[in-house]
């Protein structure tokens, strides 16, 4: 699971940036803990974040989900734009939601190994 919510901490290490028509520009790929799934987060203020090794999301202000071909293939791009600011490495790693990860309850386990 990847979840990306205001307040949110994600590292970027592998940070990608550069210069457009648009002005500056900057990505983090935020992956899921297991799998391969990540989500594009796309930085609306990329000059204030740029060689930061963590930041925190301020502001949602877009979503999207489209489609692109890869060697026949389809595959689904998720991308969230935002308003970041560097933040503390290590609070949250990239993809995690601040230790909130649903814990099932024995019960719950019980059933779903039907003991």
């Amino acid at each position: 699971m990847i979840e990306i919510k205001v307040g949110g901490i994600y590292e970027c290490a592998d940070m990608k940036h550069g210069q457009g028509q648009k002005g500056e520009w900057a990505l983090i790929k935020v992956k899921a803990k297991r799998g391969y799934d990540s989500v594009n987060l796309w930085a609306s203020n990329a000059g204030s974040i740029i060689g930061a090794t963590a930041v925190k999301v301020l502001e949602i202000q877009n979503t999207k989900l489209s489609s692109r071909e890869k060697d026949g293939k389809w595959y689904k791009d998720y991308s969230v734009t935002a308003k970041l600011e560097r933040a503390e490495s290590g609070r949250q790693g990239a993809g995690s939601n601040s230790g909130d990860d649903f814990l099932p309850s024995a019960e719950d386990i019980d059933k779903l190994f039907m003991m």
